[in-house]
């Protein structure tokens, strides 16, 4: 896969359908096969957001890994061992 481009939005900014719709025609005139979301943002798009795309809009999923450590401190810093 080939990245062809991006267009990135302020953080918590609403996106609206129109601007889903103009991406997807931007990226198709591109020769793009899809939208790429981060999960964060995938979830303030609805029904109407996929409707106006006219490219399939992939979510990309994040992971942290080798984070135990740092999970098991955040843990105990919100709920302290009681004895």
């Amino acid at each position: 896969m080939t990245w062809l481009g991006t267009r990135s939005f302020r953080d918590h900014q609403r996106i609206s359908p129109g601007q889903i719709s103009r991406a997807a025609s931007e990226a198709i005139e591109m020769g793009a096969a899809a939208l790429v979301c981060t999960e964060k943002d995938a979830v303030k798009l609805n029904a109407a957001h996929l409707a106006t795309s006219a490219l399939p809009i992939w979510v990309a999923e994040q992971e942290v890994i080798g984070a135990e450590d740092l999970v098991a401190w955040i843990a105990t810093s919100i709920f302290p061992p009681t004895h």
